[in-house]
């Protein structure tokens, strides 16, 4: 725990206790008033004091909380109004452990044994609970050199003293010390390896999961453009429901249930362009005001970073069918650059990359044509104008306070908010349109291949093995597969013995053609982070010794001892060409 930095001032009646503590929430500080101490603690702040005279101990203390300033304030009742307290400016005397003075024995017990007689007796072990404390320190030097990260990279040293759950917030490990210009390869390399080790799943959602992905696909966002009729169908549908939302917010009120939660987790109730609810209207107000003096090309770079935390929104309310998880918050920030890795992209043509490769190494769902249509869903979103853009910013708000991944809001969401409806009417419409325009564009222009892997190879062999018929195969005819060379020979020499010799070699002709079109189930790759992930070959680059000759197959492939362990019912739920994808070794040995 960190002792924050802190002082303490004092009135007539009421001692005051200011404490630093930025991006923590207020709401889970937790208070401790005896007559001499005041103990004080918000994740991962904690704060014990000790007062020479007596303090107030019946409740009555009061914390405020000040946004801007990060500073948490305690005001605690003095026992005796009027009373002054002594050397509330010496910190380090006001952090020193509460003493205990040991009291005489007040009965003793006459004609008892005498000490060391007898058995010893028990005697209870006396623990130290008090936390040692230190006043922070920290040299200027240290401020100068850690990174920057945040809306305009106006935060720093957020998770200098937050290691322990850094990792449930970002994925960019030590995010202090890694300079921006260096997060990009980081980022790229993580997902060439999450791709690497399970694109499996990628090609199972697209070639065998093709009802699910379509329902998803036909689903219809609020911020999808309708056409006269429909809108006519919605405005009828939205009268009939009226008396029924009156109802059920009656119903709620009665049974003491939060009605406001139940109309924001649903936003097809509402249009996406309407006013906005009172709900939506009291985040807006509980936010800090603040001005951001930003230069063009730093306004450029905000814009862009709207992308991909719009992009995260957009695929979990599409795959989710605008009803939201648990884990809403977790795809959100998994498929934004900016929230996971704190990485911004240089331009929109870079940002829909990053989307597009997230978006096939990380959720539930990997399909590539789900993912263009989240952008187009993104696209809509910032085409609908300024109450559309901040309204998915609320809900990103939303999903995010649970868990530490409040710091995100406090780093991007809730300066998003703030500086979006700052901007006037001209120029906001100004920009958002050519950042709409660049986007589609991008859209348009999107292929495979810009992803950084061979993800049209990739799908054609795994099509073709599809055609062949390796779909069906068990583990059964795995461990056959091993042994069928032994059997062959033996067939086929009992064979030549009992038989002519026409018939022996007529009987050798058949058997080395069914062999040749049996698929071979030892012919595992080798690590899938190989030659065929990468955009620099195509089907004549790759090829040498050791390889297989079939046409397309570009990387070694592994020993044909390595397979035989491998047991394929463990696989159920990998595409039907298991038979030619590379399987992990540390699920094989599971």
């Amino acid at each position: 725990m960190i002792t924050p930095i802190f002082r303490v001032d004092q009135s007539a009646t009421h001692v005051c206790i200011v404490m630093r503590t930025p991006y923590v929430k207020a709401e889970e500080l937790e208070m401790d008033v005896s007559p001499f101490t005041a103990k004080l603690y918000v994740r991962p702040y904690f704060l014990s004091l000790t007062f020479k005279q007596p303090l107030r101990d019946d409740g009555t203390e009061k914390a405020s909380w000040d946004v801007e300033k990060g500073e948490m304030s305690v005001s605690i009742a003095k026992l005796t109004p009027g009373e002054h307290f002594e050397n509330l400016s010496s910190l380090t005397e006001l952090l020193k452990k509460p003493t205990k003075k040991a009291g005489k024995e007040l009965i003793q017990e006459v004609g008892g044994q005498a000490a060391g007689d007898g058995e010893e007796e028990d005697v209870d072990e006396v623990f130290e609970w008090e936390v040692d404390q230190n006043l922070p320190e920290e040299e200027p030097e240290d401020i100068l050199r850690r990174s920057k990260y945040g809306f305009n990279d106006r935060h720093q040293g957020v998770f200098k003293d937050r290691q322990e759950f850094q990792s449930e917030v970002v994925d960019l490990i030590d995010p202090d010390a890694v300079p921006s210009s260096e997060r990009t390869a980081l980022r790229m390399k993580d997902e060439d390896e999450k791709f690497g080790d399970n694109f499996e799943h990628y090609l199972c959602d697209t070639f065998n999961n093709e009802e699910n992905i379509r329902e998803l696909l036909d689903f219809k966002c609020p911020w999808e453009d309708d056409n006269a009729e429909m809108k006519d169908e919605r405005l009828q549908a939205g009268m009939e429901t009226l008396s029924l939302r009156t109802t059920l917010k009656e119903v709620t009120e009665e049974y003491d249930i939060d009605f406001s939660k139940i109309e924001m987790s649903n936003s097809n109730m509402i249009g996406w362009q309407s006013d906005y609810t009172s709900e939506e209207r009291d985040v807006l107000l509980k936010l800090s005001k603040r001005e951001f003096l930003m230069s063009s090309q730093e306004k450029k770079r905000a814009l862009i970073g709207l992308v991909d935390i719009l992009f995260g929104f957009a695929y979990d309310h599409r795959t989710t069918l605008g009803e939201g998880t648990c884990e809403s918050g977790w795809t959100v920030v998994k498929l934004s650059c900016t929230l996971c890795w704190l990485d911004t992209p240089r331009d929109v043509e870079a940002s829909v990359c990053a989307c597009m490769r997230r978006a096939i190494s990380f959720p539930l769902y990997r399909h590539w044509e789900l993912a263009q249509r989240v952008l187009q869903d993104v696209l809509h979103i910032i085409r609908k104008g300024r109450q559309s853009i901040v309204r998915s910013l609320i809900r990103v708000k939303h999903l995010l306070t649970q868990g530490e991944r409040y710091l995100l809001n406090i780093l991007y969401i809730d300066d998003y908010l703030v500086w979006l409806q700052s901007l006037s009417d001209k120029e906001f419409s100004n920009k958002t349109k050519i950042l709409a325009d660049h986007l589609a564009k991008a859209i348009s222009s999107l292929h495979k291949s810009q992803c950084g892997w061979n993800l049209p190879l990739l799908e054609q062999e795994a099509k073709a093995s599809i055609d062949r018929g390796e779909a069906a195969v068990s583990s059964s005819d795995f461990r056959e597969s091993s042994a069928e060379p032994e059997l062959t020979m033996s067939t086929s020499s009992s064979s030549s013995c009992s038989t002519s010799s026409s018939d022996g070699e007529s009987e050798e002709e058949e058997e080395s053609e069914s062999s040749r079109n049996r698929p071979n189930l030892l012919e595992v790759p080798s690590n899938p982070r190989s030659a065929l992930l990468l955009d620099g070959l195509s089907g004549a680059q790759g090829a040498s010794a050791g390889t297989s000759q079939r046409p397309g197959r570009l990387i070694e492939e592994l020993p044909e001892t390595s397979p035989a362990a491998i047991d394929l019912r463990k696989f159920s739920s990998l595409p039907s060409v298991v038979s030619w994808c590379p399987i992990p070794r540390t699920m094989s040995s599971a």
